[in-house]
């Protein structure tokens, strides 16, 4: 059977929607169960100046196929600026497993210069598509605490939705369900590193906060080859005069 040029076009632009048509998955997950002992947020996990925390607790636990998650990285050193990252084991217990905590320098406004961060890029010849966000958190005391997410996307301009300065209701070990999302075109067909950044506050030096199984949701595509670009286009002006000679 010969195919006409048409059909041909139309079959390469219904495989590419299909070929992009992948679920929603869990890209990178943190889910901080692998440490090998409890750790105050004072220990050795602390690091300043946007180094990357050589702990074990910090990496990412999975990863999809076609991403590489970072390790978390923290700013300061949690004297004047900057928040400290360590473990939780024993409030929460073995069934719970670890969390991580982020213990601020106390000030009841957010910080630009207080976060910790993660990095998502897609493996070569790959491309993201973000969704969203979610994470569980709770306070480590009863004062007010929260944080908020920005990515490099935009500079680290806006909050993202569904974080906007969230005030954290639950007290450890209670832990609260948050989304983030990530809807908007600009998180589409992502061909680079992005990094992500959870800015921190509370009221008193050294609050902590406590977070838990920390999960990047997309889904990982190959880039699209030029020809098959090509093809699409020749598929949409195909429709549109099969479309036009009908009507005439």
């Amino acid at each position: 059977m010969i195919c006409s040029p048409r059909n041909l076009a139309l079959t390469a632009v219904v495989a590419l929607a299909a070929s992009s048509a992948v679920g929603q998955t869990a890209l990178v997950t943190y889910d901080f169960n692998n440490a090998d002992a409890n750790r105050d947020f004072n220990a050795t996990a602390t690091n300043g100046g946007g180094a990357p925390l050589a702990i074990q607790e910090f990496n990412p636990s999975d990863q999809a196929v076609g991403v590489t998650g970072s390790n978390l990285f923290a700013t300061g050193g949690g004297t004047t600026n900057g928040v400290r990252l360590g473990s939780n084991t024993l409030t929460y217990g073995v069934t719970q497993g670890d969390v991580l905590v982020v213990g601020t320098t106390g000030s009841a406004a957010l910080s630009l210069d207080d976060y910790f961060s993660f990095t998502v890029t897609p493996d070569a010849g790959q491309q993201l598509d973000l969704n969203g966000i979610t994470v569980e958190a709770a306070r480590g005391g009863g004062s007010d605490r929260g944080f908020e997410v920005r990515s490099s996307l935009d500079n680290y301009t806006a909050v993202l939705t569904g974080s906007e300065t969230v005030l954290i209701p639950s007290q450890r070990p209670t832990l609260t369900d948050f989304t983030v999302d990530l809807s908007a075109a600009a998180f589409d067909a992502v061909g680079a590193p992005v990094e992500f950044r959870v800015y921190v506050q509370s009221t008193g030096t050294n609050n902590s906060l406590e977070f838990d199984n920390l999960v990047v949701l997309g889904s990982a595509n190959p880039v699209p080859e030029p020809g098959s670009l090509g093809l699409v286009g020749l598929g949409v002006l195909a429709l549109a005069r099969g479309r036009k000679a009908s009507v005439a």
